[in-house]
């Protein structure tokens, strides 16, 4: 289950690169979720830094090391809808909980997008 389709009609997910013209269909993912200042995984604090990129395509990352996960709302290509910008998050943030739990599992995109998408799915439609 992708995200979207770029202007060729790809499937295209959060954490994907998109060639030249890509574009993220700007319907999906209406998605009311605040990005955080910082959040807790696996008992360490990462900061989340929401900012413009001098990358082509890259949309987000996290830094283990440092502890910080990137989220972009520009790239040298184009801006980032904030909707994107939160499935991008919860891209990362699974990243640092698969790197936590199952490394080898991090590194499966396929994985962590499929979590991703369900973890947006859940807050889009919780009711409190």
């Amino acid at each position: 289950m992708g995200l979207g389709a770029d202007d060729n009609g790809a499937e295209v997910h959060a954490g994907d690169t998109f060639g030249s013209g890509g574009e993220f269909s700007k319907t999906l993912w209406r998605c009311k979720v605040t990005i955080p200042k910082s959040v807790k995984i696996g008992g360490k604090r990462y900061k989340v830094c929401v900012s413009k990129t001098n990358e082509m395509y890259t949309l987000g990352e996290i830094d283990y090391d440092k502890r910080v996960i990137n989220i972009y709302t520009k790239t040298k290509a184009r801006k980032i809808p904030k909707s994107e910008q939160q499935v991008v998050f919860w891209h990362e943030v699974v990243h640092g909980i698969l790197e936590e739990i199952k490394p080898k599992l991090s590194k499966d995109e396929q994985f962590v997008q499929g979590m991703a998408e369900h973890l947006v799915d859940v807050f889009k439609s919780a009711r409190f």
